[in-house]
């Protein structure tokens, strides 16, 4: 006796060569492929018994898998082209049941991080989407926009392309579930949002980005920043996270992603805080000449190879700040950079009475090593 799933099977394959030439099925026709498809659990677990001596029922549930997701694919490409039917309607709600019951009964053999079919996918889409989405019933509705935003493009990266897979959906679904049912208390609800996110490894370098640009806005410029990254950490640290469940199983947890950053961001401000007291302290050299005979100089340095530098305003900036002039003080990185370019004919004659000065006492030490 024939089996349900080779039948379905049959119909796809007739239906792809066939295209839009395929005639309509007969009433008795459509009540044998309505029986077959609603039976299909059954028939499905006595062929496996049946083979599971012979084959690996991995392969079986494998299998299974891969042809009702083609079929239930084909039959959304049918609905998107000619519109819902009656039959259509029935095969794709049997088809669907079939598939949860192979994805629950069978999880150990079940392929969770395949796609899902499009017909599966799209309700779970639209009920993500009134979870999250602006309104006053959404999960954010008292929340930061920001952040609302930073969840709904994650989402959307995921989707643009194919169906995300039953175990991303499945995440989706559970975060939302977490996010809604948030015990209201007197905190901030877009601090309890972001806990919750945390908590529930939200581990997606735009939520950790969105934090860093909190962490970055809320900083006292009167405090000291270390303390203040320290401080942020500290809370970090008290925060539960559950590693088991993840956005994205294979990269590191989110607690763990925003620990490394604020790591780092300790460490280059206790950099810049033990560099600042020598900059302070660090005085210009005093060159004795002008500003436009530095431009000269600095010029005749590069186009003679002397300085090697691809960058004119990196190299007049940091010479503004390791110069000073005699006649002038302090230099403006500003107008370095502009005679540097522009040349003045009286600067060009001294800075080359400058370099005769340079090459006789070049002479000069020559002559006393002889």
């Amino acid at each position: 006796m024939e089996n349900s799933l080779t039948t379905m099977n049959r119909m796809l394959y007739r239906a792809i060569a066939a295209g839009d030439d395929m005639p309509e099925l007969t009433a008795q026709q459509e009540e044998t492929v309505i029986e077959k498809s609603g039976s299909l659990s059954f028939r499905f677990m006595r062929e496996a018994i049946r083979a599971a001596g012979v084959r690996s029922l991995s392969v079986i549930v494998h299998v299974t898998q891969d042809s009702v997701h083609a079929l239930l694919n084909y039959l959304h490409s049918r609905q998107l082209k000619n519109g819902t039917t009656h039959l259509r309607s029935r095969i794709e709600k049997s088809l669907s049941g079939f598939m949860e019951y192979l994805r629950h009964d069978f999880s150990a053999y079940f392929r969770h991080n395949n796609p899902m079919p499009v017909l599966l996918w799209l309700p779970i889409k639209e009920q993500l989407l009134g979870a999250l989405g602006p309104g006053e019933k959404t999960v954010f509705a008292q929340t930061d926009i920001a952040l609302a935003e930073t969840l709904l493009q994650t989402l959307e990266d995921i989707t643009s392309k194919e169906t995300p897979s039953f175990a991303m959906s499945d995440y989706w679904l559970m975060l939302t579930g977490k996010l809604r049912d948030q015990l209201p208390g007197s905190g901030d609800p877009t601090l309890r949002s972001i806990y919750t996110l945390i908590t529930w490894n939200f581990n997606c370098g735009r939520f950790v980005q969105y934090l860093v640009g909190r962490y970055l806005a809320a900083l006292n410029e009167e405090e000291s920043a270390v303390q203040q990254w320290t401080g942020n950490l500290q809370l970090l640290n008290r925060v539960s996270d559950m590693p088991q469940h993840a956005l994205y199983p294979a990269l590191p947890t989110c607690k763990r992603m925003l620990t490394d950053t604020i790591s780092a961001e300790i460490t280059a401000c206790e950099f810049v805080q033990g560099a600042m007291p020598q900059l302070a302290n660090r005085q210009p050299i005093q060159l004795a000449m002008s500003v436009p005979q530095i431009g000269v100089w600095l010029r005749a340095m590069c186009d003679t190879g002397m300085i090697v530098a691809d960058n004119a305003k990196e190299l007049t900036r940091q010479s503004a700040g390791s110069f000073s002039s005699k006649r002038s003080g302090a230099i403006s990185a500003e107008n370095l950079y502009v005679t540097y370019y522009r040349l003045e004919p009286a600067a060009i004659s001294i800075v080359e009475t400058h370099l005769v000065n340079l090459l006789n006492q070049c002479k000069k030490y020559r002559s006393e090593r002889k």
